[in-house]
């Protein structure tokens, strides 16, 4: 149950009845009334579901009908992610555009296929490469002989601390 769903829906109500009786008699004024109107008109789960199932079909269609605006989002996604200078923020925002690429395949009046898998094995090398970055972004921690080894050796040369974790 979606108590924020079930919290807007009961002050909708409130605001509709604060001048009126309520069903059954009740005023809003009477102890308890609006707990029990509630449970009179039979607000729980399932009028949430229908309620939500509504929105998202209407989002749905909506998107169907503006499919070019999701294209155009996903544009504007590649035009940002092109002047980042972070690699992780830059293939972030790559996969969003991505996403909205695949949307704009699938909601066509013919869905197209080849592009959609292209861009899903695009994703899966996006996700590659951040896994990539969040490993190289982690801290490493030397012992104190490694880190004698690297500060003598490997540090004047521009090896990174995982760099020579990885040689090592």
């Amino acid at each position: 149950m979606n108590f924020f769903s079930l919290g807007k829906l009961a002050a909708a109500h409130v605001r509709r009845f604060t001048s009126r009786k309520l069903r059954g008699g009740f005023k809003l004024s009477e102890p308890l009334a609006l707990k029990t109107y509630l449970r009179r008109i039979s607000i729980g789960p399932d009028t949430l579901m229908k309620r939500n199932s509504i929105d998202l079909k209407r989002a749905f269609q909506w998107m169907c009908d503006n499919r070019v605006y999701v294209a155009h989002v996903g544009n504007m996604m590649i035009l940002v992610a092109i002047n980042q200078t972070d690699m992780l923020n830059l293939r972030g925002m790559m996969v969003v555009a991505t996403m909205c690429g695949i949307t704009y395949n699938l909601l066509g009046p013919k869905q197209l296929w080849a592009p959609t898998l292209w861009a899903c094995f695009v994703l899966g090398c996006h996700a590659y490469q951040m896994a990539i970055l969040h490993r190289d972004r982690r801290v490493v921690v030397l012992s104190e002989k490694e880190e004698e080894t690297y500060m003598l050796a490997f540090s004047r040369y521009g090896f990174t601390p995982r760099q020579f974790m990885d040689i090592m």
